[in-house]
């Protein structure tokens, strides 16, 4: 998936728009490699704990890392463990066991098999507070999404639409794709239907301000940002594709390609600020929680390392901040051949 970001929020801001600063001085890139590592994504951050994934060359397997520490996440008895999401000290992810079937779950502290009743397979995406969201698939061909408080598991799913996919939580607010993207509030669906578009997927929500993207045609994507009232389309000035994958408050991050390649992007409501690992060949933004973002990026010898990028410190935004996207894109169901033996690289 790729990314550029310009805001086109009326037509007087669209022409003070100028080509991204890149961010260098006085910002800090931390490369997220857990011991033994020969490949690793970041999916999500909250405060200063990182979660992902990585491959040792056999297994993949979850982790935490809190400034200082790596923690492996491993479900007991797993042959692959994938980890999603973040929220406090939950952290949900999906693993497949030794029959080569999927199940969700939630760790804080001790692990959780999480199964939707009736279904064969089972994914987790997310978490904000108790709240846990995901995916399942009951058998039918058809996937629908739900959110479980404590024991009680609530179905997901938009009228009409042949999979709902749910990708994104806070509080109660969740964000994903069925027909169109759309924001659920726990009671009535919100249709984000860009203009022109041929389908979208909202990824990513902070209390009410939703991102995602969506293509109009062809096989290039555009950024959105919806806060409520307004559409913005965003796309990163000079990028051929942009997709925003993360927002806290009013702070938008995501991934653009351009004829120098793809990077990634900060979007604080003014002013679009690249973010480009050193010596990287590709940088993919996940996920931000106040001033951190986290994500992976590709080195000269095309492997992959997942990362955290510390910048200024941002308002807290006062309500929920969303913790997760597990794996980036429209497609979250490749996992389960994708991610048994290492992350998966980004597509542009």
């Amino acid at each position: 998936m790729s990314v550029r970001l310009v805001i086109l929020v009326c037509a007087a801001l669209a022409c003070v728009i100028t080509s991204p600063p890149d961010a260098k001085a006085g910002l800090v890139y931390l490369s997220l490699d857990p011991p033994g590592s020969v490949a690793s994504q970041a999916t999500a951050i909250s405060g200063s704990n990182a979660v992902g994934y990585y491959s040792n060359g056999s297994i993949t397997q979850g982790f935490l890392f809190d400034g200082s520490t790596y923690t492996t996440i491993s479900y007991p008895g797993a042959i692959s463990t994938n980890t999603r999401g973040i929220s406090g000290s939950n952290i949900v992810g999906i693993y497949e066991d030794a029959s080569g079937n999927f199940h969700g779950y939630l760790y804080n502290g001790v692990y959780s098999s999480i199964d939707v009743p009736g279904a064969t397979y089972t994914e987790t995406t997310g978490v904000s507070g108790n709240n846990i969201i995901g995916n399942s698939q009951p058998g039918n061909g058809h996937y629908s999404g739900f959110i479980l408080n404590g024991s009680t598991f609530k179905t997901v799913y938009v009228p009409g639409s042949f999979n709902t996919i749910a990708y994104a939580v806070s509080g109660n607010n969740v964000a994903g794709t069925g027909i169109w993207a759309f924001l659920y509030n726990g009671s009535s669906y919100l249709t984000i239907n860009p203009p022109g578009a041929t389908c979208s997927a909202a990824v990513s929500v902070s209390g009410n301000n939703v991102v995602g993207f969506y293509k109009t045609g062809g096989t290039n994507f555009h950024g959105f940002l919806y806060n409520g009232s307004d559409f913005i389309t965003l796309d990163v000035p000079g990028a051929t594709s942009t997709q925003a994958t993360g927002v806290y408050g009013n702070n938008v991050v995501g991934f653009f390609t351009d004829g120098t390649g793809t990077r990634s992007f900060l979007y604080d409501g003014s002013t679009y600020t690249t973010l480009d690992y050193p010596e990287s060949t590709l940088t993919v933004a996940t996920a931000i929680d106040g001033s951190n973002v986290v994500g992976y990026y590709l080195d000269a010898k095309g492997q992959t390392h997942g990362f955290e990028y510390q910048s200024a410190a941002v308002p807290e935004p006062s309500s929920l901040t969303l913790l997760s996207i597990g794996a980036v894109g429209m497609i979250g169901y490749a996992w389960r051949r994708r991610y048994r033996n290492k992350p998966a690289a980004a597509s542009s």
